[in-house]
């Protein structure tokens, strides 16, 4: 385990599975990854995740099940797990709809490291998420 915790990176692309994995792990993360809706439910019945990185793209029609599943997890822990939504298209479109499933923040790529360790840096408070 990274030293700051855990994070589940939900996302299909080689290219920003790479770049947003190494900026996790320069920062003291570890990264586990998940680029199918199955792995995300894998991966969270078997590691706890200090948070989460969730893809717009990858979650599609699962999104309810997925939050659900997320939402469970959190009643078994006894805690919130952060939920950082990424957009691939329309950021005020997307953040309003990971709103509405709960989601405590979204970022649209191209995503830059400073966007990426302010949401961050947030989890140690969760309710501040915006």
């Amino acid at each position: 385990m990274g030293k700051q915790g855990i994070i589940l990176l939900a996302e299909r692309e080689a290219i920003d599975i790479a770049y947003i994995r190494s900026l996790l792990e320069r920062n003291g993360w570890a990264v586990e990854i998940a680029k199918t809706s199955q792995s995300i439910f894998k991966k969270l019945s078997e590691i706890e995740f200090s948070a989460i990185l969730l893809n717009a793209s990858l979650i599609g029609s699962d999104q309810k099940k997925i939050t659900k599943q997320i939402h469970s997890k959190e009643e078994e822990l006894g805690r919130e797990i952060p939920i950082i939504g990424i957009s691939n298209y329309s950021y005020q479109v997307e953040n309003k709809e990971f709103k509405m499933m709960g989601v405590n923040a979204c970022l649209s790529k191209p995503i830059y490291q400073s966007q990426l360790f302010e949401a961050i840096s947030f989890l140690g408070n969760p309710a501040s998420f915006s």
